[in-house]
């Protein structure tokens, strides 16, 4: 791709600078482990080997390199999910001989990898699918590990599974219930329904099938669970005069919940993966379906009723410059560049606090103060940092394939 800069005004420049010296300075993060691509020292790894590209900084790469050596050497083996585990410290170490900001090296995960091929299928045996916490997160890692004849099997038996697990009553839909909070309090943590995201659902789901069907993983098979499962997905749309497009979850006998703007959740983040996703079955139909979903979105601007607090990919303003640019970058339609500027200045504009990292902090509705310094790529100043980047260079982000915002599988 001929990745275009969007903007290249110096205070943005001066701002990701401020992140680089913050993150190079704050390379081990409390409370994460070691191997945590979204919020630990896996992650900073991936932000300053990007770092070392875009400042042309010999020490931030020297640094980066370090960052990795001690990474690899000090795995916990204590977890193995893709969000704070092993699966995504492997897919690093891909991703980083993927785009050559590292030598190709032998796989030194080879051992880890049946580990986690094990706890993959565990995990969905009992119907334990989430992406970021739970079996499909490592089921996209060990799709960059193929060809190997037993992560292929091991794959195909995903597949399996899931055809198995298929809750749905006709012949036209797929879709399986999860608990809808697993996360929050212990009362929430028992409410079942179906959840329709990007990050731990239904849309999730379906990009990883995709990324199945490109790799000829039982192929027709899953394709098949795949066309089901998108038209389950497009049944849940609701009528534009909702607000959104699509709700958070579908659970019996409730109203549908109105989505905020967001990668995690809503219209955003289920948007520009339904149009990924339609593009690798070549369904032109559900393309044009998430285009206007995204235009949709474009018009939602009002911060509070859709809950754009702070900066970060996850749930905030970074998170949608970050897409629109991506669509923009795709498609070359202007609506997506003016949105995707629109989020930058309100991504510098929430820089406002005196005591933050380069101005920003993190809110946390369940904190005790709600606002917290965060440096990992999530939730952030990394991440804030990454889609800065992005924003104002000509070095395409392929990092946001750990967001399912991209896909390096051939």
């Amino acid at each position: 791709m001929n990745w275009k800069a969007i903007s290249i005004e110096k205070s943005i420049l001066t701002k990701i600078e401020e992140i680089s010296k913050i993150v190079s300075t704050n390379i081990h993060q409390q409370n994460a482990p070691i191997e945590s691509l979204f919020s630990g020292q896996a992650g900073n790894t991936l932000y300053m080997y990007y770092a070392s590209v875009f400042h042309q900084n010999t020490d931030y790469r020297t640094q980066a390199d370090e960052m990795l050596e001690s990474m690899v050497s000090q795995l916990s083996f204590k977890q193995y999910s893709y969000c704070n585990g092993l699966a995504g410290a492997g897919w690093l170490l891909c991703h980083l001989q993927t785009t050559q900001l590292i030598e190709p090296q032998d796989n030194i995960f080879e051992e880890v990898d049946s580990l986690l091929l094990q706890d993959m299928l565990k995990l969905l045996k009992e119907g334990k699918y989430d992406y970021l916490h739970e079996g499909l997160g490592i089921t996209h890692y060990l799709l960059h590990q193929l060809p190997n004849p037993t992560i292929q099997k091991a794959l195909e038996e995903v597949v399996g599974l899931l055809v198995q697990q298929n809750k749905a009553k006709n012949q036209e839909d797929a879709y399986w219930y999860a608990i809808l909070n697993p996360m929050r309090k212990p009362d929430e943590a028992t409410r079942i329904g179906v959840n329709l995201s990007l990050s731990h659902g239904l849309t999730s789901i379906a990009f990883i099938l995709a990324e199945l069907y490109k790799k000829d993983i039982a192929t027709e098979t899953t394709k098949n669970l795949l066309i089901k499962l998108l038209h389950y997905i497009w049944s849940c749309q609701l009528d534009s005069s909702f607000g959104c497009c699509f709700p958070n979850v579908i659970e019996e006998n409730m109203p549908p919940t109105h989505s905020r703007l967001a990668w995690c959740y809503g219209d955003v983040g289920m948007g520009i993966a339904l149009w990924q996703i339609a593009k690798m079955i070549g369904h032109e139909g559900y393309q044009a379906k998430a285009i206007d979903v995204l235009l949709h979105s474009t018009k939602r601007r009002n911060i509070v009723e859709n809950y754009v607090l702070d900066a970060g990919l996850c749930h905030g303003s970074a998170g949608l410059l970050h897409i629109y640019n991506r669509m923009y970058q795709h498609t070359g339609i202007e609506a997506f560049k003016e949105t995707a500027l629109y989020w930058l200045q309100v991504t510098l504009d929430k820089a406002n606090f005196e005591d933050g990292l380069a101005g920003f902090k993190t809110y946390y509705a369940s904190a005790p103060t709600n606002w917290r310094n965060e440096v990992g790529i999530l939730e952030g100043v990394a991440g804030i940092g990454l889609a800065l980047m992005a924003a104002t260079s000509t070095i395409e982000p392929a990092w946001d394939e750990m967001l399912l915002l991209s896909s390096s599988l051939k």
